[in-house]
């Protein structure tokens, strides 16, 4: 990779890039960038995956006598973590976000899902809900 070349009419950087020093332009920008804005100019459009967010996995509280359900608990976090936004080369963003259990589309397992934005709830007409 090159020095970067500052040019002093638009404020622009420019990197002179081979096809495989991607990892290089990571750590520039991460160096670089990582505490300045970001003009929206700069950034490519329609690049990443819009996920699909899955579905909260609740507790069903039952009455020990009649066996009917009594509500759906859930328990949601809220925490700031890194994700990647950006299209790749760019670094992570630092979000807010939130974070649950839900069943892997996949799998079929119970995992932990954190993202922003977080996954949705799906409620049942007549069980109350509590989060």
């Amino acid at each position: 990779m090159t020095e970067p070349n500052k040019d002093s009419e638009d404020n622009n950087i420019n990197i002179s890039l081979s096809p495989d020093s991607v990892k290089d332009l990571q750590d520039f920008l991460e160096q670089h960038y990582k505490h300045f804005i970001l003009p929206p100019t700069r950034i490519p459009k329609y690049l990443n995956q819009l996920v699909i967010p899955p579905v909260y996995e609740p507790t069903t509280v039952m009455d020990p006598n009649t066996g009917e359900v009594l509500r759906q608990e859930y328990t949601v976090d809220v925490s700031q973590f890194e994700q990647q936004i950006l299209p790749s080369p760019f670094p992570k963003t630092t979000v807010w976000g939130y974070g649950g259990q839900v069943k892997d589309s996949d799998t079929g397992e119970i995992v932990y899902f954190q993202n922003t934005p977080g996954a949705t709830f799906e409620a049942t007409r007549g069980i109350p809900v509590h989060v």
